[in-house]
Formats: C-alpha cells, structure tokens, sequence
C-alpha cells in the first residue's frame, strides 16, 4: 500500500503560539475513535532550542496529561497518563533520544514497548538520530529557526490515517 503524505508549514512567532499550534495537533488527534494496531508515533526534529519540547508541553498539556512536563533527556522516556478515561489514548509517551545512539539503547529505554500499545500516544525528540525509527512515525515535525531569535519554520508532514486530523 502507498503511503499518503500531506505537508504543512506554518510560521510560529512566540512559545505561546508554538504550545497553541501543538495542542490544537492534539485536540484533532481525539476525534479519530478507530481502532489501532499501535501507538500513534510523531517525531519531532530540530536543533537545540527550537522548540521541540515547547510543542510537546502544549500537544501534552491539552490532552490533559497529569503533572509537570519537562525534557526527558537524561530519562530517555517520560510517561504522562491522561485524565480523560473516555480519550482513545490513555498516555502519553514523551521521548528525547539525544544522547541515544543505537536501536539497543532505545530498547533498553523502553520506546518500543511503549510504541506498540494503541493506548499510546508517543512524542520522539530527535528521532531523525534514528532512521529507522524516523521511518515509522506517523506524522514529523520539523522545527527550523526563523529569521527572529524567537521565530520557528513549522513543517508538519503527516501519513495516512491522520491526515485529515493534523491538516485544516
């Protein structure tokens, strides 16, 4: 089967315009009630600072997430179980492979459990470190630095099932 991919790139000017995009991404995951095989997997690609985790904060925030959310980079993987019992997922899983550097270490840290649940919900910072892993996302995004120290390029690339969820 050809995979469908649907690209989109938007212009973010603050951390409050990039949290608002993310969990407006995240209310428009909720309406998809079909069953899955697996988790829903986004990678999210960019260099230090560019807002990758701000977008998880707000994709994390508006699914209502219980506690504080933070970089997971020395943990590797950060679970968040969701509030809503009637949300078709129940967690949320936060990743940052910065300091990863093989498929073991990932195994080790617990993603690919975490990415075969369709309970699941999985944010992956840094995925492109792992092709592989890059190549089964269902959606990526790539933050860019924009001409203003606060500005970001937003290209959200989508596959599949979950194009006419991400895109407007």
């Amino acid at each position: 089967m050809a995979r469908r991919i649907r690209t989109e790139t938007v212009m973010v000017k603050s951390s409050a315009q990039m949290r608002a995009l993310a969990a407006d991404l995240a209310r428009r995951l909720m309406r998809d009630k079909r069953p899955r095989s697996r988790a829903l997997v986004i990678g999210l690609i960019g260099e230090l600072g560019s807002g990758k985790t701000t977008f998880v904060q707000g994709f994390i925030k508006a699914l209502r997430a219980r506690g504080r959310v933070t970089s997971p980079t020395f943990l590797i993987v950060r679970p968040h179980p969701l509030r809503s019992p009637s949300a078709p997922y129940r967690s949320v899983y936060h990743a940052d492979l910065y300091r990863i550097r093989s498929g073991r270490e990932l195994a080790a840290a617990g993603i690919a459990a975490a990415a075969a649940d369709p309970r699941h919900v999985v944010l992956i910072e840094w995925v492109d470190r792992l092709p592989k892993l890059q190549r089964t996302c269902d959606a990526e995004v790539l933050f860019v630095h924009g001409r203003s120290p606060r500005h970001r390029q937003v290209r959200i690339t989508v596959r599949n099932r979950y194009q006419r969820f991400f895109m407007a």
